[in-house]
């Protein structure tokens, strides 16, 4: 890990077959939890168990369900994604950037936004804008304009 990434919030679910039984679930998760754990800070762990799956998937109708929440550079979640792909076992998976994380860079965008939309009419954040020319937008209007056109 290099000194310059900025550590992100990230969570993962994983789906693990039951083929191997018990035994080899247990060896994915314990797997998984010190690959996040050596490469990462792991923050939660949690294991949902076993859940029926809304469809079949490799012919399998119930699911093993973990959720890991952990702090990582940007690049380590990639290389999460690359290892459920070629490891046996993983069903389905999804890493994803904590939800909290972008209600926040959310907020800061629409703060910009904003400030640079005070007195431009074409963004939707300018409230003189759509009060005062609503009756230029309606439907009726924009037929008559194309109907005089031609």
């Amino acid at each position: 890990m290099s000194s310059t990434n900025v550590m992100a919030d990230y969570e993962t679910i994983v789906v693990l077959s039951f083929k191997d039984g018990e035994k080899g679930i247990s060896e994915l998760v314990e797997k998984f939890k010190n690959l996040i754990s050596s490469s990462a800070k792991l923050e939660f762990f949690e294991e949902w168990g076993k859940k029926r799956l809304v469809y079949p998937i490799k012919k399998e109708l119930d699911g093993y369900y973990v959720l890991f929440k952990f702090k990582s550079e940007p690049d380590f979640p990639a290389e999460l994604d690359r290892i459920y792909n070629i490891t046996a076992g993983v069903l389905r998976f999804i890493v994803v950037k904590h939800q909290e994380e972008i209600v926040k860079n959310k907020k800061r965008k629409d703060k910009t936004k904003d400030s640079i939309s005070k007195g431009n009419p074409f963004l939707a954040n300018n409230s003189e804008f759509k009060t005062e020319n609503k009756e230029n937008f309606s439907s009726q209007n924009i037929i008559e304009k194309n109907n005089t056109a031609l």
